[in-house]
């Protein structure tokens, strides 16, 4: 990465008449492989690069992007970058952040790179496809066809500001997925998969297409259920849809267009004391992790809601300064639930007795202002905390507050490769919608 570069473009907006400026270098790398039942269909690869730049001039502020990084096209553009800035109108509460909060030193190793990531083959790559997908036996007659694939991507990013931010960062992500698509009783053709990776390619875990095949042959022959109250078990593949609405709810922006749900809450006893959420930045091997956020302030261990209590919404700069309140965090590097048992799903079915385990959602909608949800989902009926059988063609619905005045357990099983490591969760007397 050229960092002359992003050097060179804030001197340039500096010198166009920015009172401050903020500039990202960006630079990405991809290939993906694609198999049809493990016949190769796609080679790709991909390199970008672009630039983004943030003006502050005259009170005004203006956000830009470009991919064309001569110095020649880099003027031309900031100049108009500063021309399209001084039309728009002016506000106050858009600026760079106290200089006081941006990370400052070199990130720690969070395992998150591999360095000789320009070293391998497509062949490689092409040879770890193809011993995922030697996992299964194509012949199978339940089997219509199967969709695999190889991805992988480079990202790095350098960061500078005027008042004194530079960071950089380097991550890589490998994966492996698949899509099965299987006969079942009459023309019904259910799809499921799994898809799994790591930062490092010799760490993608081996099992991902065989876990994907048992995944979709444990959905046939799916029934549909009654209506009523269930006991219902998110497993951790999906978990984090109990949490996503809350955190939506929590963002400045939400507050500032009364779009939340959550607007008077803070300070307030909102949820069950057996709900602590943490934003746990720093852990090593979680693919999110980061010491400073996209303002390039430096980030920490922030308790979101403690025991139930609400302590604070999530608030960047601009955000804040609209509110009037402290920064706190932009947006939750890689928030975690506390858990309030020492096991994960398979004893939680067996505590819940008698439910629904919910593996998938299939649409649905949020209310932002009341919190009212309704999402359609697929799974399983378990009951003496033993799975009977797969049923589909549920909705699920409800009010999240209310959802989460429910809990009974979280459990201590997150996934590490997802964006939001939620583990299992449990709730009763959920509405299900069914026959």
């Amino acid at each position: 990465m050229n960092k002359d570069i992003a050097n060179a473009a804030l001197e340039m907006a500096l010198k166009a008449g920015a009172s401050d400026a903020r500039i990202s270098l960006f630079e990405g790398k991809e290939s993906s492989i694609e198999m049809t039942d493990a016949q190769v269909e796609n080679l790709k690869e991909s390199f970008s690069s672009s630039l983004n730049i943030s003006i502050f001039t005259e009170g005004k502020f203006g956000a830009f992007y470009t991919n064309r990084l001569e110095k020649e096209d880099l003027r031309s553009f900031i100049d108009n970058c500063i021309k399209a800035t001084r039309l728009i109108a002016p506000d106050p509460f858009r600026k760079l952040p106290e200089s006081s909060l941006y990370f400052n030193g070199v990130e720690p190793d969070f395992h998150l790179y591999d360095p000789c990531f320009d070293e391998y083959s497509f062949g490689k790559k092409l040879d770890l496809l193809k011993n995922s997908c030697s996992e299964i036996d194509f012949k199978d007659s339940r089997i219509i066809t199967v969709a695999s694939s190889y991805d992988d991507s480079l990202r790095r990013e350098y960061t500078i500001s005027s008042n004194n931010l530079e960071v950089f960062e380097q991550r890589t992500i490998f994966a492996i997925s698949n899509e099965f698509t299987l006969r079942d009783e009459g023309d019904s053709k259910p799809q499921n998969g799994w898809n799994d990776g790591a930062a490092f390619i010799d760490e993608i875990p081996s099992g991902i297409t065989s876990c994907g095949f048992e995944r979709s042959i444990a959905m046939l022959g799916a029934r549909k259920i009654s209506s009523g109250k269930y006991n219902v078990v998110f497993e951790n593949t999906v978990s984090s849809k109990a949490i996503g609405a809350i955190l939506s709810a929590l963002q400045g922006s939400s507050i500032v267009l009364k779009s939340s749900f959550l607007e008077n809450s803070i300070g307030k006893q909102v949820f069950p004391k057996q709900m602590t959420l943490t934003d746990r930045p720093h852990v090593v091997g979680n693919i999110n992790s980061s010491c400073f956020d996209s303002e390039g302030v430096a980030t920490r261990e922030f308790d979101i809601i403690s025991e139930g209590v609400v302590n604070s919404f999530l608030l960047n700069t601009y955000y804040a300064g609209k509110l009037s309140m402290p920064r706190t965090i932009s947006n939750p590097v890689n928030p975690c639930l506390k858990p309030n048992c020492d096991f994960g799903k398979d004893k939680i079915i067996r505590q819940m007795d008698k439910g629904i385990l919910i593996t998938a959602f299939n649409g649905g909608n949020t209310n932002p202002v009341t919190g009212d949800f309704s999402f359609g989902c697929e799974g399983f009926y378990f009951q003496a905390g033993e799975i009977q059988y797969p049923v589909k063609e549920m909705n699920i619905s409800g009010n999240f507050i209310s959802l989460w005045r429910n809990l009974c357990f979280i459990g201590n099983d997150p996934l590490g490769f997802m964006r939001r490591s939620i583990p299992t969760l449990a709730f009763n007397d959920v509405d299900i919608s069914g026959l």
